[in-house]
């Protein structure tokens, strides 16, 4: 999982656009907001970002590249219940999940 700067810059500079656009698509505000995420786990990682105060031992380490690959499932799963019907659709399909 490798997010760079750039690429969340990025990122925020296209929801930028797309709001003075109009309504941005909830997928797309989705996947931006799991990028920053990413981008943070990334940072804290490496060292760039503020730690966390001291977990307790008996927390076990998070696997991140299944954290990753999940995130990406959950990515897809919302945008094909987003492409298969009208939002009121989408919402009550959940909701009887």
């Amino acid at each position: 999982m490798n997010v760079s700067n750039t690429d969340t810059t990025q990122t925020g500079q296209e929801a930028s656009a797309s709001a003075h656009e109009g309504t941005i698509d909830p997928a797309d505000r989705l996947e931006q907001a799991l990028t920053r995420i990413a981008f943070a786990i990334e940072c804290r990682e490496q060292g760039t970002w503020p730690s966390l105060p001291p977990s307790p031992s008996s927390t076990p380490e998070v696997d991140l590249q299944a954290l990753a690959a999940n995130i990406d499932v959950l990515i897809a799963r919302v945008r094909d219940l987003l492409d298969d019907g009208e939002p009121a659709a989408v919402i009550a399909d959940v909701r009887d999940e």
